[in-house]
Order: C-alpha cells, then sequence, then structure tokens
C-alpha cells in the first residue's frame, strides 16, 4: 500500500478519536513507524511502503483506536522543548505541567534542587537544563519511574548534576537541605478515577493518579516533611487539581509555610501553588 492510501485508512479505522485528530494523529503515527518525518510523508505520497511497515502501521492504528495514549505507542513525550523517553507505567507529562517552570524561571536560581514524584523526570530535568549551576535529585518510589527518569537524564548528558534515587518520598533521602522541593504528586481522589477519560484511566499508572480518599494524601505528607528538607527560606513548589488550592493552602499555612502564590495553567484552571519555609 502507498503512504497516502495507509493515511486513508488509519483516518477510517481512528473511529473513536475525535475527527479533526484522526488524519493529524494517522500521520505521527506513520511517521514513527517508518522514521520519518511528516514532511517526508506529504512529499512522498505514492511511495509503497513494505508489507512488514504497513502491518506495523495497522498494529499501533488498532493501538490508538482502543484510546491507548500515542506517547505509550511511540515511547516518547513532548514536555517544554524536550522528547522523553516514556513507558507504560510512566506518568506521561502534560503541557499544563510546564507552568511549574515557568514560576521558577521567575526565581533566583535555586541549587540544590529535590524532585519528588518525579516520574519520568521531566520537571527536574526541566529545571537542571534551564539552570545550569543547580544540582537536582529525582526521587519516586516505582521502579520504572526509576529507569526511565535515568534513562532521560543520560539522554540529555546531566549525570554529572542530577542523582536518581528510589524512595518512598523523603525515606530514603540524606539528611541534607535543599534550595527548592518541586513535587507533582498523584492528587485525583480515589472515588473520581473511574470517571477520567479512558486513555488516563485504563493506561496510565493507578499510583501516579491515585491521591487517596480526599485527593490529599500526599500533600499532607510533603508539606509536613519537607520541612525537615528546606533550607530556612527555601521554596515549596507543588501542581494541584483544578479544585485543590484553598485545601492545600490551608494545609501550607498550618506548616508555617508563607508568601503563598497561585498560579493558572492554559486552560485557566489553578495549577500551582509556591510557598516559602
Amino acid at each position: 500500500m502507498v503512504i497516502k492510501n495507509l493515511l486513508r485508512y488509519a483516518e477510517k479505522q481512528l473511529s473513536n478519536i475525535s475527527k479533526d485528530e484522526r488524519i493529524n494523529e494517522a500521520f505521527i503515527l506513520l511517521s514513527y513507524i517508518m522514521k520519518k518525518d511528516k514532511t517526508y510523508l506529504y512529499t512522498h505520497m505514492d511511495e509503497l511502503v513494505s508489507k512488514a511497515l504497513e502491518d506495523d502501521y495497522k498494529a499501533v492504528i488498532l493501538l490508538r483506536n482502543k484510546l491507548m495514549p500515542i506517547a505509550y505507542i511511540t515511547k516518547r513525550a513532548y514536555f517544554m522543548d524536550m522528547i522523553l523517553h516514556i513507558e507504560n507505567g510512566v506518568l506521561i507529562p502534560r503541557g499544563d505541567s510546564e507552568i511549574v517552570i515557568e514560576v521558577l524561571s521567575k526565581l533566583p536560581t535555586h541549587q540544590k534542587v529535590l524532585d519528588l514524584c518525579c516520574g519520568s523526570g521531566a520537571l527536574g530535568i526541566a529545571y537542571a537544563r534551564k539552570f545550569n549551576n543547580s544540582n537536582v535529585t529525582l526521587i519516586d518510589i516505582d521502579d520504572t519511574c526509576i529507569s526511565i527518569a535515568s534513562k532521560n537524564v543520560k539522554k540529555y548528558h546531566l549525570e554529572n548534576r542530577m542523582t536518581v534515587i528510589k524512595s518512598d518520598l523523603f525515606s530514603n533521602v540524606a539528611n541534607k537541605k535543599y534550595d527548592l522541593i518541586i513535587s507533582n504528586p498523584p492528587y485525583i481522589a480515589s472515588k473520581e478515577i473511574n470517571e477520567l477519560m479512558v486513555d488516563v484511566k485504563d493506561y496510565e499508572p493507578l499510583l501516579a493518579l491515585d491521591g487517596g480518599d480526599d485527593g490529599l494524601f500526599f500533600y499532607k505528607q510533603i508539606i509536613l516533611e519537607s520541612r525537615n528538607y528546606l533550607l530556612k527560606g527555601g521554596h515549596l513548589i507543588l501542581e494541584i487539581g483544578y479544585n485543590q488550592k484553598n485545601a492545600v493552602t490551608k494545609l501550607l499555612e498550618q506548616n508555617k509555610f508563607t508568601n503563598i502564590s497561585y498560579y493558572r495553567d492554559y486552560q485557566k484552571n489553578d495549577r500551582v501553588l509556591l510557598a516559602t519555609y
């Protein structure tokens, strides 16, 4: 089958995908299978694709129509100016999380940084790349996340300024102080998990989503314990759910954090809290 016919096939098969996105996703997935960019596809529409590649393409189209996220199919996710390695079992970084880095970009450089619940390492790596004099420690409890975060650190040649540690929050963190703690913890209330979109609830790791009965389980621990790991005047920056600003603010105030600021994401939802210890 030639490229243009494969794309037409994919567009018809992607019946569970928004009509506006079908052709775009067909191109993305064919680019991935053929290891060619979109420009190549556009300019070689009559090129015959091998049977092996055609079969591979049809297989990934089937997966995508079952709503498997493209990031898990292609094993890559885009964040800031990076292309991160991603696999099943690791939360896919979202564009809204970029707000964390935008906020931190307005502050003086923090040299000693801890990224809790790091997942793919997106936030910590983005910070380390932006600030060349920073040293960042990535923390996660999950072995898959530790492996993927380590790969992404190596991809961007940051091994000399970044450390990846398996730890249940602060349990394996050395007794040292940090200028900045970053965290995008699980924050969805357990009862709301089944209400999530299929591509999230059926494919993304529950461990990275479930924030306990009220969605605040990890915030309570992180805010309480971070006081033992922050230098005086250090910052804690948290990504939050759209409806959690007041609850998390109360936790921060109860634990003697000050100068609490709020920032919204691109959809105008409260997304980030920055506080000083």
